[in-house]
């Protein structure tokens, strides 16, 4: 059957419809139940992609003929293997195939490579044949070794088809029975297949039934036959019988079921007659006479299958069945166990092992009652409650006893477990060092070790596995590491989880390069013989992830489809695809990731939440919140498939904060935090919450949690930040330093954060007085990060230098960038502060050469024209300062600067005249939008202005009570005891006046205006 058959569409170079057919089949075949379905249905998928992709190589301008040139010759090769494969007695003959590899195409040094390859292409529409012929082709070509080489021209899907099929144990069919016209032999095994396919996945509904009878006639109509085509139309029938039996509304009568059961019997017995040592004509004879009860009969031919057979998987299962029925539960339980054992994850051999173990369970129960100091009952029974995931039960159990001796090795190991499965891995860890330190104690007998020892002995990487995976769910990351590496690079049975969990590790510790070799090495080294597919899907999975990590865009996606071609119903791949597609900002591309997964789960809660990602990317935040409320109210812990619930609440508590719904925000953080108390970031999410509603206590209290869970320098910052505004200088110093000790420097972004960190605590540093050290470590910074880094860092120290009374520093440190510097808005800002400082130290030819660099570099920036009038004023330039403060009202109407132009033309003209009634009524600032220290001092000097000294005075007794300005970086409103100072040295209350400029100075520091208004007075007085 070709590609486009298995596909079930029309040859087709339309990619889209590969892919959509490609999914369509994907929900009808599932990896874990048809393996050779699955990977029949990959291959042909690539195959079909591959065809598409070598026909968009062509030219667009060629034809179709041209077309046809291009095709690779048919050659002498090609006629052979049609030749053999079309030969069906001698296709499946291992020596037949032999023979034509002694061809010296395939033995010359010079074309052997050609016609492997010419042989790998012909196998791609041509695989129907034994399982040792693959064997011969693995084995004579070396595939294994040459599988590199091999896929830069074949996908990688296909040679790890033709690897897997070869080290199978057991044929899917039974090719050398087949008989009669071979033109339609592959018509047959197809059909024959795909029958069995139905009968094993569909559900069993009333249409699946006639579906599958369908395909039964049309196998019977082809012109061969196969006595497995006549077993399984009686095995169908059976199964037909069977589900007429359980029907809930008409079930059939035991009795009819009965007659039915011994027609089939009699018609297996005779192709029996002819094939007595055919094993699927046993096995279903013996799962026959199981449904007629008859129990020892069926179970002698079971047991006869697999003494010739043992690895002969239905038959134990029916074997088992068998022992349950006739109540011989220890043995049904084995079986079971055995069969878990081989096939790790299968969950229709684990719900059978749970069925039998509740059968078991009270038998046990009993059993432990009336033995209650035999510990091996009770190791037997709590480890029956452990496979039935009734962990609580099983921990009571071992509650009651203290294991001793050989006891301790299943004892640690198991309730180790069952702590873990509970979520007690602290309870777990200590149980897993004690069964590692057991096992490092084993000695050898004389004769060396028991075969119980060695047993005992091989468990020790799995050991290791347990404890790696207890730090790794404590977060102890490099712990976990360390006792990763045992189970990684030792073979052993469970070396898988080991394997995985490396991946996991690696990824968590950032190690995004280690964990791409170590996907890398796993994909190198699949296990073809077992064909566990979890181990390659997890592979692939972390790979994009590593690559998203490092912005390897493109092999991300490669990833991620590899993921999911190998199994499709799993969330990780797709997610990472729509995240990759989201970081390029291809949102559409994204939705069409989601509507993939959606085809298998319609209703995803995973996918609902990366929609409304999608959507808060593309500025649709209203719509985001909803879809996430809906989430959020419907979610169900064991029904979702969503990865990371908190990260689903830290989304819509965001969204919340976004929206101002502050309230909402906070309630469903502290949801996170009471779900895991050690959520990574939750408690700083809390802290920035409580900090928007001026909650600042509940803020404190929520970073310092946090640090507990995650000490980072950020969550330091912000506590120094509070008690900054606090005005608790030494609490602020105090986390300020925590912070700036354990600050990374990674990039720049974090060395950004680490100077405005310095720079606050420089402020810190003034307001305690210790001056030098506040002025030091600035230049410090500039000295060791520079400019660039934080335009900020000289702006502060040129105004620490000039407090600290140091102006000449001051000077140099900003006239020198301001005149030669490279960043235009630095020089602005370097001249626009050394203007006022110079203007404060009367260096007025300073003052007025930077105001003039200043204008010419932004001409139309307000500031510089307010601050300007204000030294003007100091300098006694009264004037002048009427022209800077009017084109600051021309050019600001929504900052008020009328108080200080009223000021400058009181001080020019001696008067108010009638001409400024406009600046009158503008300079007062209603009741509601006085918020600042600031707006209490502009209104202070309109009252000042007009000889309201009353008001004056309460306006400015109002500003040095309030709280300071977040930003300002004095210790108390200076401005505000500078104006109370004038107030009352107009007033005449020198006392006053001199006590108002000695709090201006302790606020601010040295500051020349300041001083010499207060010596003034202080020498007149």
């Amino acid at each position: 059957m070709n590609i486009w058959t298995i596909l079930g569409i029309g040859q087709t170079d339309d990619k889209g419809a590969i892919k959509q057919a490609y999914r369509e089949r994907l929900k009808s075949v599932n990896p874990e139940e048809d393996a050779d379905g699955f990977m029949e249905l990959r291959n042909a998928y690539e195959e079909a992609i591959a065809s598409c992709e070598r026909q968009e190589a062509l030219p667009e301008d060629m034809d179709d003929e041209a077309s046809e040139g291009l095709q690779p010759p048919r050659t002498e090769l090609t006629d052979k293997l049609e030749q053999l494969y079309n030969d069906y007695p001698n296709r499946i003959r291992v020596d037949a195939w032999r023979e034509l590899f002694r061809e010296d195409a395939f033995v010359s040094l010079d074309t052997e490579a050609e016609a492997l390859e010419e042989l790998l292409v012909f196998m791609m529409g041509h695989y129907r044949m034994p399982d040792a012929v693959f064997r011969e082709i693995v084995d004579r070509f070396d595939i294994a070794l040459r599988k590199e080489d091999l896929l830069v021209k074949f996908p990688e899907d296909y040679i790890s088809y033709i690897l897997g099929v070869a080290a199978r144990k057991q044929d899917g069919f039974a090719y050398e029975y087949l008989t009669g016209d071979y033109t339609y032999a592959d018509d047959y095994i197809e059909q024959y297949m795909k029958i069995e396919r139905m009968d094993k996945q569909d559900e069993p509904t009333p249409e699946n039934r006639t579906a599958l009878h369908k395909e039964l006639e049309r196998l019977k109509q082809l012109p061969l036959t196969h006595p497995h085509g006549d077993v399984l139309e009686i095995y169908v029938q059976m199964r037909d019988t069977h589900l007429q039996e359980k029907d809930v509304e008409q079930p059939l009568p035991r009795a009819e079921a009965e007659a039915v059961y011994e027609t089939l019997l009699s018609r297996i017995d005779a192709k029996l007659a002819r094939y007595p040592k055919d094993e699927m004509t046993q096995f279903i004879k013996s799962e026959m006479l199981y449904r007629l009860e008859r129990y020892e009969e069926a179970k002698q031919v079971a047991e006869e299958i697999l003494a010739e057979n043992p690895d002969y998987e239905d038959a134990q299962y029916c074997l088992g069945d068998i022992y349950y029925a006739m109540g011989d539960l220890e043995k049904a339980k084995d079986i079971f166990e055995e069969l878990m054992h081989n096939n790790y994850g299968d969950m229709a051999y684990l719900t059978r092992l749970q069925q039998v173990n509740e059968a078991i369970i009270d038998k046990w129960k009993q059993d432990v009652a009336e033995h209650p100091d035999d510990h091996q009952k009770k190791l037997d029974l709590a480890w029956c409650y452990y496979q039935n995931q009734r962990e609580p039960e099983a921990l009571e159990v071992f509650d009651t006893f203290e294991p001793e001796g050989d006891e301790i090795f299943f004892y640690c190991n198991a309730k180790g477990r069952c702590y873990l499965a509970t979520g007690q891995t602290e309870k777990a860890l200590p149980l897993f060092l004690r069964w590692k330190k057991a096992i490092e104690d084993i000695q050898p007998e004389e004769g060396g070790y028991t075969e119980e020892q060695n047993k005992r002995r091989k468990r020790y990487p799995y050991a290791h596995t347990l404890i790696a995976s207890c730090y790794y769910n404590l977060k102890e990351y490099e712990k976990a590491k360390e006792y990763i590496q045992l189970p990684v690079e030792t073979e052993h049975e469970e070396q898988i989880t080991g394997l995985i969990l490396n991946l996991r590790i690696l990824y968590e510790l950032q190690e995004y390069g280690n964990c791409m070799k170590a996907c890398d090495a796993m994909l190198e080294h699949i296990d073809y013989e077992s064909m566990v597919y979890e181990d390659e899907y997890w592979a692939h999975c972390y790979r994009a992830k590593c690559c998203y990590m490092l912005d390897y865009l493109q092999e991300c996606i490669y990833s991620a489809e590899k993921a999911i071609r190998i199994y499709p119903y799993g969330v990780e791949p797709y997610i990472q695809e729509i995240l990759t597609f989201q970081q390029a900002e291809q949102y559409e591309d994204a939705e069409n990731v989601m509507a993939q997964y959606r085809e298998f789960r319609p209703e995803s809660d995973a996918m609902d939440y990366y929609e409304a990602l999608n959507l808060r990317a593309q500025e649709k935040s209203e719509e985001a919140l909803k879809l996430l409320e809906k989430v959020e109210a419907n979610y169900k812990a064991d029904e979702s498939d969503l990865p990371n619930y908190e990260d689903l609440l830290l989304e819509l508590a965001d969204l919340y904060d976004e929206a101002n719904r502050n309230e909402e925000s906070i309630a469903v953080y502290k949801k996170v935090a009471s779900i895991n108390p050690k959520n990574p970031d939750v408690f700083g999410y809390l802290g920035y919450m409580y900090r928007k509603v001026h909650e600042t206590d509940l803020a404190i209290k929520a970073y310092e949690d946090q640090i507990c869970v995650r000490p980072h320098a950020a969550y330091y910052t912000n506590l120094g930040f509070i008690y900054w505004e606090r005005r608790d200088y030494e609490k602020a110093l105090e986390n300020f330093e925590q912070s700036l000790a354990i600050a990374p420097e990674r990039s720049d972004r974090d060395i950004r954060r680490k100077t405005e960190v310095i720079r606050f605590k420089s402020r810190v540093l003034l307001c305690l007085n210790r001056i030098t050290e506040g002025c030091q470590i600035l230049l410090d910074a500039i000295h060791k990060y520079g400019d660039d880094m934080d335009p900020q860092l000289r702006i502060e120290a040129g105004l620490a230098l000039t407090r600290a009374d140091r102006y000449p520093e001051a000077e140099q440190l900003l006239e020198s960038y301001a005149e030669e510097g490279t960043d235009e808005s630095l020089r602005f800002d370097c001249a626009s502060l050394l203007m006022e400082l110079a203007g404060e130290e009367d260096d007025t030819l300073m003052m007025d050469q930077m105001y003039q660099l200043g204008i010419k570099l932004k001409p139309d920036n307000t500031s510089i024209y307010s601050k300007y009038g204000r030294v003007l004023i100091m300098s006694g330039r009264y004037a002048d300062a009427v022209d800077a403060y009017k084109k600051a009202v021309n050019l600001n109407k929504e900052t008020n600067y009328y108080g200080e132009l009223l000021q400058a033309l009181y001080l020019r003209d001696g008067e108010i005249k009638s001409e400024y009634a406009e600046y009158l009524s503008k300079a007062v600032i209603p009741e509601e939008d006085r918020k600042t220290p600031l707006d209490y001092i502009k209104l202070a000097r309109y009252c000042r202005v007009i000889g309201d000294y009353a008001d004056a005075e309460k306006y400015l007794k109002q500003a040095v009570s309030m709280k300071v300005c977040s930003s300002c970086g004095y210790h108390g409103c200076e401005e505000g005891y500078y104006e109370l100072g004038i107030l009352y040295e107009v007033m005449g209350e020198r006392k006053m006046a001199i006590e108002a400029y000695e709090k201006a100075i302790e606020a601010h520091g040295h500051c020349y205006v300041y001083e010499k208004r207060l010596q003034d007075l202080l020498e007149n007085s």
